[in-house]
Parts: C-alpha cells; sequence; structure tokens
C-alpha cells in the first residue's frame, strides 16, 4: 500500500466519523513532523536506501582480480590404484597447475567507474522517492485542511438551516406563516436537521 493511498484512506476515515461528533479544538499536527515521519517510516524509502548500499558494495568487488585457480591432476596407466604404475610407466604423472585471469588493461577502472555511476544514479533515485513521498504528504495535508474547513462550513450552514426551520415553524404556530414554509422545511434532507 502506497503512502498516498494510506493517506487517502486516513483522511476519509477522519471525515467519515467527524460527520457524527461536535468539532474539536484540538491543534493540527504540523506538516514537519508529518514530513519527518514520511521520510523515516516510509518503506520506498528504506528500501531504495539498501540498494544504494549494496551499489555502493559492488565497486570494490568488480575492481579487483579474480581469484586464482589450482588444479591436480592424477594419472595412472594399469593399475587403478593410486600412484600404481608411475616407477614401470612412462604414460603415468601427477601434474599441478596454477592459472589466474588477468583482464586487459584498464578494464578494471572502468568497470569500477560503471559500478560508482551506478551507486549515484541509485541515490539520485532515493532523492527523487523521497521528493515524490514529501509531495504526496503536503498534498494531503492541504486536502485534510480543505475538508476540515468544508466541514466547518458546513457545519455552520446547518445551524443556520435549522434556525430558518424553527423560526418558519414558529411563525406559522402563532399564525403567521404559510403552511409551505413549513412543509418545505419539513422535507429537507435529515442530516441539515
Amino acid at each position: 500500500m502506497s503512502m498516498v493511498s494510506l493517506t487517502a484512506a486516513l483522511v476519509l476515515v477522519t471525515v467519515f466519523s467527524a460527520f457524527g461528533q461536535t468539532p474539536a479544538a484540538s491543534t493540527p499536527t504540523p506538516l514537519s513532523q508529518l514530513l519527518t515521519e514520511a521520510g523515516g517510516n516510509n518503506p520506498q524509502i528504506s528500501a531504495a536506501n539498501y540498494g544504494v548500499r549494496a551499489a555502493r558494495q559492488m565497486a570494490p568487488q568488480v575492481t579487483t582480480l579474480p581469484d586464482p585457480k589450482f588444479t591436480y591432476q592424477q594419472l595412472s596407466a594399469g593399475s587403478p590404484n593410486p600412484f600404481a604404475g608411475y616407477t614401470n610407466s612412462d604414460f603415468a604423472y601427477i601434474g599441478i597447475g596454477a592459472s589466474l585471469e588477468l583482464p586487459y588493461p584498464g578494464k578494471l577502472r572502468a568497470r569500477g567507474e560503471v559500478a560508482e555511476r551506478d551507486a549515484d544514479t541509485k541515490q539520485a533515485e532515493v532523492e527523487v522517492t523521497k521528493t515524490s513521498i514529501a509531495d504526496a504528504v503536503k498534498a494531503d495535508y492541504l486536502q485534510l485542511a480543505y475538508l476540515q474547513q468544508t466541514l466547518g462550513i458546513l457545519r455552520q450552514n446547518e445551524s443556520v438551516l435549522h434556525q430558518l426551520i424553527q423560526d418558519a415553524t414558529a411563525h406559522y404556530q402563532v399564525g403567521q406563516g404559510m403552511q409551505q414554509d413549513v412543509l418545505a422545511s419539513r422535507f429537507l434532507p435529515s442530516s441539515t436537521k
């Protein structure tokens, strides 16, 4: 689940749960605190940082010479017993060898530079990921502020409409209002009563 959808879900839950409650006078969480938390606890940023660390470890690995290879060979003629036939046959021998693959000059250095560039690219990807997550948090924060302001306006409208309904009912009860005003106010949606 991405950070944007998680924040959007949090906004929706907050808005829908706030409709049935009285407005609370709580101080909003500062945007800087939310940005710090999103940057420190986001799994995408954490994974990207691990990718950078892994890419930085590649440069020393690709710039070293390959491991030497050692070989041992034994050939005996006639008998399958070890070391049989070495004294009486010209075809029996023991061979010991070592080999080392030497790359073309400058090849290791070029591989190291490519690995360093790859690590730099991954570091830039981390910064892009951090920026995109911070932008998503800012957009969600602004959306939440907009929704809270809208909720406040809707509550003010509700109280004004409720007062208008009471006034129309009172006028009708004393014989000064028209019946259609009361009937119209009674058929308003239940959320405004």
